[in-house]
């Protein structure tokens, strides 16, 4: 299997090693040539603007969109940093066939199940 990850961060560059270690082929897309080169320390000497996209309910999508090859882990707001780790585990047990071992009963219902 194939995953891309998007704009990964500290979160998708640890998830991306995982599903190499777990045998998929990754793509990293970023705007940087390396991930997270916009996050935390590597990007602290550049201005940053802070955006932190957000559903309107606070609630984040993590999760199976309509289309079997598509997963979405986005909608944190603030707290982008604080469930970066249990949102990436959300996925990675997800695209790895396994029942999530993090309770989603609360996140989007179009994309949690």
């Amino acid at each position: 299997m194939h995953v891309a990850i998007i704009d990964c961060g500290v979160a998708g560059a640890t998830l991306a090693l995982q599903f190499v270690k777990a045998g998929f082929q990754v793509t990293v897309l970023e705007r940087q040539p390396l991930p997270a080169r916009e996050t935390g320390v590597a990007g602290a000497s550049r201005k940053w603007t802070g955006r932190r996209p957000m559903t309107t309910r606070g609630v984040p999508i993590v999760g199976k969109s309509a289309h079997a090859n598509l997963f979405f882990n986005c909608g944190h707001g603030a707290m982008g940093w604080t469930m970066a780790c249990g949102a990436g585990k959300i996925v990675s047990d997800r695209l790895l066939g396994h029942a999530p071992s993090i309770d989603t009963s609360l996140l989007s219902h179009r994309v949690a199940g």
